[in-house]
């Protein structure tokens, strides 16, 4: 009987993959979250990259350094990203979506006169779901900033390693389509909940103040987000005191379980008091 139930299992197997759809041995369920204009799909990920709760809460947590990078160095990317600078309002939706575990490399996509595009080089990205880690994006594949690097380029290095994660990428190509007989590698299973990005933010901001509201007050202009003030606040309360002039030491950083509930918080209630946000 054993050995009955294997071959049925196996051809059970065969006949999924040859009806099209991931390959359910490799089959995996993701929660990953997205960033961009309120004017795209929900559950559109073709050509995009996500994160998982980590690395979201990285994407959107150097964007606090944009006031001081920005006016440093103007050509850097997240200056004119749409996905972060944006006159358009900004959301964060928060998908289930299932993949091919056969992960290959990451790929970066980028939203460009209105069109997501993704980029591997001179060869074309291949369908599969690429993955990597942010610490290995930002910290192992970089050399440290030079020891007198200014505040916000130690921020930016030490935040990736403060919160890890993963960022994903999503070809068209590899999405599985209604009846195809095609192998595919993602498919968005159901959306969440979407959110305004700016109601996120503000509960984000709220527990980092709440840890150091002594510094906060303090600044010339205690809500002013742009100030070089409330910036060094915010950093040197979630990583340290000295985070903008060092390696991070983890001792002096905020336990990280805090600003991942906080990033949480607006996905399970639409009720403010409860640090929810409204469905969009």
């Amino acid at each position: 009987l054993p050995a009955t139930m294997a071959v049925w299992l196996l051809v059970a197997a065969l006949i999924a993959v040859s009806s099209g759809g991931i390959d359910p041995q490799y089959t995996k369920s993701l929660v990953l979250y997205h960033v961009n204009q309120i004017t795209f799909s929900d559950s559109d990920l073709r050509n995009m990259n996500t994160a998982d709760q980590a690395g979201d809460l990285y994407f959107d947590g150097r964007s606090k350094v944009l006031p001081l990078e920005c006016a440093a160095k103007p050509s850097s990317h997240d200056c004119y990203n749409p996905e972060v600078n944006s006159s358009v309002p900004l959301v964060i939706t928060k998908l289930n979506v299932s993949v091919d575990a056969r992960f290959t490399n990451y790929s970066r996509c980028n939203l460009v006169n209105g069109t997501y595009s993704c980029s591997c080089g001179s060869a074309s990205c291949p369908p599969q779901v690429g993955t990597i880690p942010v610490r290995q994006m930002f910290i192992e594949e970089r050399k440290p900033p030079p020891a007198r690097s200014a505040a916000w380029v130690w921020w930016r290095y030490n935040l990736a390693n403060y919160t890890g994660g993963n960022w994903y990428s999503t070809i068209g190509d590899g999405m599985c389509q209604p009846g195809s007989t095609d192998p595919c590698y993602w498919q968005v299973n159901n959306v969440i909940k979407r959110i305004y990005k700016n109601c996120s933010d503000q509960v984000v901001t709220t527990a980092v103040v709440d840890q150091n509201p002594g510094c906060f007050r303090s600044c010339p202009q205690p809500s002013n987000t742009s100030s070089t003030c409330w910036i060094n606040c915010f950093y040197s309360t979630t990583l340290g005191a000295d985070s903008g002039a060092g390696p991070l030491n983890v001792s002096q950083a905020l336990p990280l379980r805090i600003l991942l509930n906080a990033f949480e918080a607006p996905f399970l209630s639409d009720d403010p008091a409860k640090n929810g946000c409204p469905a969009v």
